[in-house]
């Protein structure tokens, strides 16, 4: 068995297809049940050790004709110390991550925007030049948010420091009845529906911080987590693997202990959905010039880390001063 981890925007739909093109291979995606069901049928979050049994006894009722894997259900490393105790093999997903966020961004963008009523990757905005006409307001509203971010950070310590006096209990307790109460039923909306000309400059100010946020956390806190814990050699890299056919051939092989014959390579590298667009990143310096200083700011901050840094460095991603 195997499973690869990734925080999507990584073609992995696309790895998925190839993997599933062997006859003796079957890989599921963005699952946590087995077989996969709807999201609405209420047996979609088995715990990663119920994951990997299943994975197990799939194989087991092949009686080893194939081999079971899944993609993009559990992300980081949660689940990899479990499929390697029962022998399988787990691998992860990067990309260039200034084209991961912006990939991230462009997806959504539209969903903070809608508070969570519009799906992911339903909608497109062309959100480049709203953050370069807005670049200082953004810039004003990213260094407010920081600041409200420390303050909050005081008060909670602040209560932790008092945790035991009655007055903090009732305190904690009010705020956590508080968050409750705001919570409210989401109701979905169409895309037909959307109109990004409708929704006000501050409210487009504040998703594009809140998505930005969303995106470095997604990519570098995943990242890390795979650094710290993985072999280089579990590292997947999305830009070679959609493109060269000798590095797709030599992972498949590692992934599934299959040989990838020319005619499945054929197949895989000249299917219609083929992601070779991945392969040649979209202007990248454009996309960077693009964003305002704050989130420029930020990106470098987090490529600062040594860790970070050496791995990018190795799997040959570039950056901008």
């Amino acid at each position: 068995m195997f499973y690869i981890s990734t925080q999507g925007h990584s073609a992995s739909h696309w790895l998925t297809k190839s993997l599933n093109a062997h006859d003796k291979v079957v890989c599921w995606h963005g699952t946590r049940s087995i077989p996969p069901f709807p999201s609405d049928q209420g047996r979609t979050n088995l715990t990663p050790e119920e994951f990997v049994i299943g994975l197990e006894e799939c194989e087991k009722g092949t009686f080893g004709e194939k081999i079971f894997g899944s993609i993009h259900g559990y992300h980081g490393i949660i689940i990899k110390q479990l499929i390697e105790k029962k022998n399988g093999k787990f691998f992860a997903i990067f990309r260039n991550p200034l084209a991961r966020i912006h990939s991230i961004f462009s997806s959504f963008f539209p969903v903070f925007l809608t508070k969570n009523k519009l799906d992911a990757d339903v909608v497109r905005v062309d959100f480049l030049n709203f953050l370069k006409d807005n670049s200082n307001d953004i810039d004003n509203y990213f260094l407010e948010i920081e600041k409200r971010k420390r303050n909050k950070a005081k008060v909670k310590k602040f209560l932790n420091d008092i945790k035991f006096i009655s007055q903090a209990k009732t305190i904690k307790k009010y705020l956590s009845k508080t968050k409750k109460l705001k919570k409210s039923k989401i109701i979905k909306i169409s895309p037909a529906e959307f109109d990004f000309n409708l929704f006000s400059k501050g409210d487009k100010i504040a998703a594009a911080v809140e998505t930005f946020e969303h995106a470095c956390v997604r990519t570098f806190i995943s990242d890390l987590d795979i650094i710290k814990n993985c072999n280089f050699n579990q590292i997947l890299k999305m830009e070679e693997y959609v493109i060269s056919k000798d590095y797709f051939k030599k992972i498949f092989f590692d992934i599934t202990g299959f040989e990838a014959n020319s005619l499945m390579l054929d197949k895989v590298f000249n299917s219609s959905d083929h992601f070779i667009k991945h392969s040649h990143e979209k202007n990248l310096l454009k996309v960077y010039e693009t964003w305002p200083t704050s989130f420029k700011n930020t990106f470098n901050k987090n490529l600062q880390n040594i860790d970070l840094h050496k791995t990018y460095d190795k799997l040959g991603y570039k950056f901008l001063d």
